[in-house]
């Protein structure tokens, strides 16, 4: 039974591919359904479908219009079914548009759905699609994580055309690492699929990334052969945006091969197309492309203006990974014309910006140059101290020598305000070295958050993958828990590396992004709880905020957990100002209420423990309302503000 539901899963999933034939289409979705809880939709709304997948490369607004159509255009039976499936199609919009928060949201909620329904074709799907996601975020980890997940269930049902597409962005990972190996048996394997399966358009897609590959050892003539032929499949399928690739491709290919009309031409044809496109993803790939191209043809004022345009785009729409290629081809182009001062500052944007994993040797390199920081500062303060000390003393012998004699004081005079511009311009130059010292010391601390933030992040990456060992729901409920403790933790350090002041964090930024993830991991989509939220702007030191944000996790956690049974709509109130030299912190719900006793009388758990412990360490004092649902309030006496 379970052999046959598996082949009618896959004959009713080929239709949407390859199957014209509406007789075997009938035949295979009245078996289908016989055999499978998942639901068979119509013929045109499954259309409707397809093109807002086919648009969501080209033009947002279309994207989504089209899965409204097929919403309005569903049975009353089908719209449960389709108001599911309409998640993942907003989820690949979403993305496809550089907006990866959104994407992930639709993308967590579809996933709880098609897990529900048991569609495993659709779970395979969405993980697929969350994995890109993460690699577009830097979020390495997680996207193995996800991009074998959906490969372990693609595989489990034989589902070709997403092995293969796994296999192919794991060909990307592995060639990015360097990890050529790997990466050629991950793209061959995947070339072999798509072949079996007469995929033309994906065939292209591997033969591009070969030809990447290819590229990266300075195998130009096989990397040639590929994007060759990746571009001629493009040609033949009218692939228009894949057409911008291998044009982009072949550009970079002649430029090292020195053919410098082939290559313009070809990245000429590419930037036209991806302009016409105009989805911010497509165009700022391709201009940098361009950039690459150009500083191989050493056409360096073209590069730049490219590379400047591409850097503008990929900070609008968050594109994490090709801001940090950018900023590396602006300073190598910088480089090449000799303008260093500003190809070292590119440089330094590069290295802050740069994703990696901290590990032992780092750590010490890190410390060696705090401690030799701290030790040449010292010293350029000690001299400093002793050059002022001398213009003192001089200053006090001139007036000495103006006393002894008019004539005298003159030429002393004049010899005393040639040493003390002398010594003017020492001072000048300490005081510039300490400057410059005092700007690595920034750029150092950012880079340490931001790594802080990274091992935070792999850290609730390791609990979720625990968690599915577990068989307890308890202690299921106990991990997820910790993961948004420890979420809260790198929310702090993300928002000081991201930022001017290292000395703060703005709590008008931070308890909001705090209140909205937390939201997402438990899942709460649309409006059936609304977030409010009103906080002042104010910046306290880390040692403030570390307390005061596990606090509102733990606040808004049990509100979501327990103040709205069985799906009930309300509401969820942060709020935070400064009153009478305390902060005044307020979590509080319209739901079915809890009283002083049910608070503080309760068995202790956890958070309740963690509530208690950094109400003392804050020196507060907690007041709870009962009326019309929750209202916590904290009035925090223990605190350090850091003024801007």
């Amino acid at each position: 039974m379970i052999y046959l539901f598996d082949i009618l899963t896959k004959v009713v999933f080929l239709k949407r591919i390859l199957i014209k034939n509406r007789l075997i289409y009938f035949w295979a979705c009245l078996l289908y359904s016989l055999f499978s809880n998942a639901q068979v939709i119509s013929h045109q709304t499954q259309q409707l479908l397809d093109s807002s997948y086919y648009y969501s490369r080209y033009d947002f607004d279309k994207c989504i219009s089209f899965v409204d159509s097929a919403l309005q255009s569903s049975s009353v039976n089908d719209r449960n079914y389709l108001d599911d499936l309409s998640h993942y199609y907003i989820g690949v919009c979403y993305n496809r548009s550089g907006r990866y928060d959104d994407a992930l949201q639709y993308f967590s909620f579809g996933l709880n759905r098609m897990n529900a329904r048991k569609d495993s074709i659709l779970i395979a799907d969405i993980l697929y699609q969350q994995a890109l996601v993460y690699r577009q975020q830097t979020q390495y980890l997680k996207f193995i994580e996800k991009i074998n997940d959906a490969l372990r269930i693609a595989e489990a049902i034989n589902y070709k055309q997403k092995i293969g597409m796994c296999n192919n962005a794991k060909l990307i990972h592995f060639n990015e690492r360097k990890m050529y190996s790997e990466a050629e048996k991950c793209g061959l394997y995947a070339l072999k699929i798509f072949e079996a399966i007469a995929d033309s358009s994906s065939m292209g897609d591997v033969y591009n990334n070969l030809g990447v590959m290819m590229t990266s050892q300075n195998k130009f003539d096989r990397a040639l052969r590929y994007h060759t032929k990746q571009h001629a499949l493009n040609v033949k399928l009218n692939n228009v945006w894949g057409k911008g690739y291998s044009h982009a491709k072949l550009a970079n290919i002649y430029a090292i091969q020195g053919d410098k009309s082939k290559s313009i031409q070809h990245i000429n044809d590419a930037l036209l197309i991806t302009e016409s496109i105009g989805t911010p993803y497509e165009l700022a790939g391709s201009l940098l492309k361009s950039a690459k191209v150009y500083a191989k043809l050493n056409l360096n004022t073209k590069a730049l203006q490219n590379a400047y345009k591409a850097k503008s785009i990929s900070v609008k729409s968050k594109q994490q990974n090709l801001y940090i290629d950018v900023l590396k081809t602006i300073s190598e182009i910088h480089f090449t014309q000799n303008r260093l001062d500003s190809a070292i500052i590119y440089k330094d944007k590069f290295i802050a910006a740069k994703d990696s994993i901290l590990n032992s040797n780092m750590a010490k390199e890190l410390h060696e140059m705090e401690v030799k920081y701290d030790t040449e500062k010292k010293e350029i303060e000690i001299q400093r101290l002793a050059l002022e000390d001398e213009l003192s003393q001089t200053k006090i012998s001139n007036q000495k020598f103006i006393i002894g004699g008019s004539v005298v004081a003159v030429f002393v005079l004049g010899f005393l305000l040639f040493r003390l511009r002398k010594k003017n311009i020492q001072i000048a130059k300490q005081n510039e070295v300490i400057k410059t010292a005092l700007n690595e010391k920034e750029i150092l601390l950012k880079e340490i958050h931001h790594r802080v933030k990274n091992n935070l992040q792999v850290i609730s990456s390791l609990l979720g993958i625990q968690s599915r060992s577990i068989a307890d729901q308890k202690a299921k409920d106990a991990i997820k828990e910790g993961r948004t403790r420890v979420h809260a933790m790198s929310l702090i350090h993300q928002n000081l590396y991201q930022k001017e002041n290292l000395s703060g964090i703005d709590m008008a930024d931070y308890l909001p992004k705090l209140s909205k993830s937390l939201f997402n991991t438990y899942n709460i989509i649309g409006e059936r709880v609304k977030l409010i939220t009103d906080i002042e702007p104010m910046k306290l030191s880390v040692e403030t905020v570390i307390p005061i944000g596990l606090i509102v996790n733990e606040l808004i956690t049990n509100a979501l957990k327990y103040a709205f049974p069985d799906n009930t709509t309300g509401e969820i109130e942060v709020n935070f100002k400064e009153e009478s030299d305390k902060l005044r912190l307020t979590v509080s719900d319209n739901g079915i209420g809890l009283s002083e006793d049910q608070f503080f009388n309760k068995k202790k758990n956890f958070g309740h423990v963690l509530i208690k412990a950094f109400k003392n360490k804050l020196d507060g004092e907690i007041l709870l309302d009962g009326n019309n649902g929750t209202s916590i309030t904290m009035l925090i006496a223990n605190y350090i503000k850091i003024e801007s």
